[in-house]
């Protein structure tokens, strides 16, 4: 019975390990086409060319938005009186101007829309009677 050393065992598994990595870093030992992996995707297509929206905060308050228009605003029936709607400003507004500046925009919009707007020299008056006030016209828009 041949005695090995306290390293003896370690040593051959560590030698067995690097073998097993230098065999598996060198992809042209893996000549199966099946084990290329799946085909390349193709390039997404993003509607309007824009990428899909990241930022958690937008995301959020585009939740926020998107909940009202679909579970809230059905139940109570249109009742902006601008056009856009006040809700597809907010998006509108925090989609191209941002998150802090969108929300300002927002709430100035929230603020005018009342029974006591009047037609005067800052709105257009619609043929259906709602008052034109798109986000490029607010006074914080760049």
């Amino acid at each position: 019975m041949m005695r090995r050393g306290p390293r003896g065992g370690a040593f051959a598994a560590g030698i067995a390990i690097a073998g097993c990595m230098l065999l598996l870093s060198h992809p042209a030992h893996c000549i199966n086409p099946a084990m290329k992996g799946p085909p390349a995707v193709p390039p997404q297509v993003f509607v309007g060319d824009r990428a899909p929206e990241t930022s958690s905060i937008r995301l959020v308050f585009f939740g926020a938005i998107e909940l009202f228009q679909k579970r809230i605003s059905p139940i109570e029936g249109p009742r902006c009186g601008f056009s856009p709607s006040c809700s597809a400003f907010g998006y509108q507004a925090i989609r191209e101007q941002g998150p802090v500046r969108g929300v300002m925009m927002t709430a100035d919009r929230l603020m005018r829309d009342t029974v006591f707007t009047v037609p005067g020299p800052g709105y257009t008056v619609l043929p259906n009677g709602y008052f034109f006030d798109p986000v490029s016209r607010n006074l914080l828009h760049e």
